[in-house]
């Protein structure tokens, strides 16, 4: 699955400014770019994010998921997001390694 090719969502973390083409995240924390035109399987769509001072995007709570969405125009598309499986653990986990708290 992590080499499906998709489109993905990097974040740069507070303190970078939001160079264009980039958006601010609702807390002002963040800015995030989605690359809808870029098709990456998740390891490459990483190192993307990495290369451009950020990360794959992390999406914490219902405010930046519906900032996400709205972002995304009602686009419906498989995305690749900060989120990956641990295989020794089994669960679902952030970039930062914290556990997922919201679906």
């Amino acid at each position: 699955m992590c080499r499906d090719k998709y489109p993905y969502i990097c974040e740069k973390p507070k303190g970078l400014s939001c160079t264009p083409g980039w958006t601010r995240t609702p807390s002002g924390e963040a800015c995030v770019k989605i690359y809808d035109n870029q098709e990456k399987n998740w390891y490459d769509a990483r190192q993307a994010c990495r290369n451009a001072s950020g990360d794959l995007v992390t999406i914490r709570d219902s405010t930046m998921s519906k900032f996400i969405k709205n972002l995304l125009g009602g686009a419906k598309f498989q995305i690749w997001i900060g989120l990956h499986k641990t295989p020794a653990q089994y669960v679902w986990l952030w970039l930062d390694g914290e556990m997922v708290c919201n679906t």
